[in-house]
């Protein structure tokens, strides 16, 4: 049987009970959803508390899945510009010196 007596653990059961809700709300918000135009109109469709639901919808975004690919993608631009500096190094190194022009009197 599953511990329920910490606080982490009944927060991500009620975040998972509006987690069907979340791309559905976001298309809303955009102006994308082809039912909906307004928000009160997904909230009273659904039968939802705008607090509520809110609230469940602020924790799912904070939960630190956004931080992780934002440092993920981190990695990916510092390995990029890692390469790129050792290629623009590469080519420094590689390029032939110009000779020296005699001067001429």
């Amino acid at each position: 049987m599953r511990n329920n007596s910490k606080a982490e653990t009944i927060k991500r059961n009620y975040v998972q009970v509006y987690r069907h809700y979340i791309e559905e709300y976001e298309q809303v918000k955009q102006g994308l959803h082809p039912q909906w135009r307004r928000v009160g109109e997904f909230y009273a469709a659904h039968r939802i508390q705008r607090q509520t639901f809110l609230k469940y919808y602020g924790r799912w975004r904070n939960n630190g899945q956004d931080l992780a690919a934002a440092g993920y993608n981190f990695r990916l631009l510092l390995k990029w510009l890692r390469l790129f500096l050792h290629q623009i190094l590469a080519a420094l190194s590689i390029a032939p010196a110009a000779p020296a022009q005699p001067k001429s009197a």
